[in-house]
């Protein structure tokens, strides 16, 4: 699992993974329900994600914090990006940001009654699959959705939610593959920080 203080490459080198619990509460807004902003994958993508494994590193997505450096401020400040309903492919405007105090991707998605938010704990998550990990990790109704110069922006984040053990999923789009890339990395340096002390590059 995605943890503040494990992360390692297995022993293929082109994988990596996570290890953990959560120890952070996730919590939704009261003004919508989390099924607008989070989803539960079907049987089908649920066995598909299982049957891929942990998403794959490509051999140019080097670790370093040089790269996100001049990114990091723009995601803790907030950007914007592409937010997708899972089982219907809808897609909408929205903003993400990264709560690095409280260790929070945090998600704004504008409604009528008012911006409605998710705030998913770093430690809660699971894996994050791109479109390089196969298009069989999203849902079809987002690919149908998704132009295919935009599908390297494409990223899935699986998470669970204290006490439910089901698995969670957010399908989101960054405006480029390098700018999706530095959002995961920004997310992994953040993992790997000691939640005791104010995180810093």
């Amino acid at each position: 699992m995605f943890f503040l203080c494990c992360s390692a490459r297995n022993d293929e080198g082109d994988q990596l993974s996570f290890g953990g619990t959560m120890d952070e509460k996730t919590a939704y807004s009261a003004q919508a329900p989390p099924t607008l902003l989070a989803g539960q994958p079907g049987e089908a993508q649920r066995a598909r994600l299982e049957a891929k494994g942990p998403p794959h590193r490509g051999a140019d997505e080097t670790d370093c914090t040089a790269c996100v450096e001049d990114f990091a401020p723009v995601a803790i400040a907030g950007r914007p990006c592409v937010h997708f309903v899972e089982d219907t492919g809808k897609r909408s405007d929205a903003r993400y940001r990264i709560d690095v105090q409280l260790r929070r991707l945090v998600v704004s998605l504008p409604s009528g009654a008012g911006p409605s938010e998710i705030a998913c704990s770093i430690s809660s998550i699971e894996d994050i699959y791109t479109i390089a990990d196969g298009r069989e990790c999203f849902p079809t109704e987002v690919l149908a959705s998704t132009q295919p110069e935009e599908l390297e922006g494409l990223f899935l984040v699986v998470f669970t939610v204290e006490p439910c053990p089901d698995a969670r999923t957010l399908c989101l789009m960054e405006a480029s593959a390098a700018a999706r890339d530095r959002v995961l990395e920004l997310l992994k340096l953040v993992s790997m920080s000691d939640s005791r002390q104010p995180w810093q590059l």
